[in-house]
């Protein structure tokens, strides 16, 4: 079994690559299959997914580019080839949570900048490419990525702290549940098409990651209740997934349930962060 995955280099893209290969799929990396062409391979191609979409680049005009450039050139191959495509998406290309409500269903309401604009317009091209197969979830922040401890120490001595109100909520999911809903779609979803939240169903806030870090891990780590070290260990879990998303949360909540996923792929998710957070910080 083979699939695709454009944009291998990201984050997302490279643990999901990992999680598949080690599963025993073959994975094919989307930029090296247009240089060299996938028509060679007498394998079968099963799904391409697109986690080519970012959310931080150097200058904003290059991140709306490569979020539609990209997505335009995935849609014209799963087109071509009439091969299902999932779309690794993020919750920014919906406004911000309504308030103490996370969103249920992935309706399209203003997002709130030019990003986050180009993020959704990537998930229109999609939708309105004429594919037969076809999904799009909108990801919570991701976490647990494989080499994130190292990644976890980097950015814990280069956190910078950011006031946080404690009432900014967000929402979070596990690269395995991702890795999951990719293969129940895959094997069992892939006449759903639409847009769809996908996270743990869970609302934290700011407060309650340093009351949890502290709390459960302050002895190893030699942390007093409440103390700017506290914040920036939060920080630096949350900027493992999507360090852009700070800058998101410091004036807005984003929380989004799975419910309807769960519903049509009969999807069953884990509850994995506090035992993440507590592994991760005993060192």
């Amino acid at each position: 079994m083979t699939i695709l995955i454009s944009d291998l280099t990201s984050e997302l893209g490279r643990a999901l690559g990992r999680l598949f290969t080690d599963n025993g799929t073959r994975v094919v990396d989307f930029d090296q299959m247009c240089s060299s062409g996938f028509e060679a391979s007498d394998d079968h191609l099963e799904l391409i997914i697109h986690t080519g979409i970012r959310l931080n680049r150097s200058t904003r005009t290059t991140t709306e580019e490569n979020n539609l450039n990209c997505t335009r050139e995935v849609v014209r191959f799963a087109k071509r080839t009439q091969t299902p495509l999932l779309m690794m998406s993020s919750i920014l290309a919906q406004g911000p949570s309504p308030k103490n409500q996370p969103h249920e269903n992935a309706f399209v309401s203003a997002p709130i900048d030019s990003i986050s604009t180009s993020i959704q317009a990537a998930e229109n091209l999609v939708v309105k490419g004429n594919l037969e197969d076809y999904c799009i979830f909108r990801l919570a922040i991701p976490y647990g990525m494989p080499g994130e401890f190292e990644l976890f120490c980097q950015k814990l001595s280069t956190a910078h702290i950011v006031p946080m109100l404690p009432s900014r909520e967000f929402s979070m999911i596990h690269i395995r549940d991702v890795y999951a809903a990719c293969v129940t779609y895959m094997t069992t979803g892939k006449a759903l098409n639409g847009i769809f939240h996908l996270s743990d169903g869970v609302s934290r806030s700011f407060e309650d990651m340093v009351n949890l870090t502290t709390r459960d891990n302050g002895h190893a780590l030699r942390i007093p209740k409440q103390t700017e070290s506290g914040w920036r260990i939060s920080m630096a879990v949350l900027g493992m997934g999507h360090w852009a998303m700070l800058r998101y949360l410091s004036k807005h909540s984003w929380t989004s349930s799975p419910s309807e996923l769960k519903e049509h792929l009969n999807l069953e998710l884990t509850g994995r962060f506090a035992a993440y957070l507590t592994q991760l910080v005993r060192w």
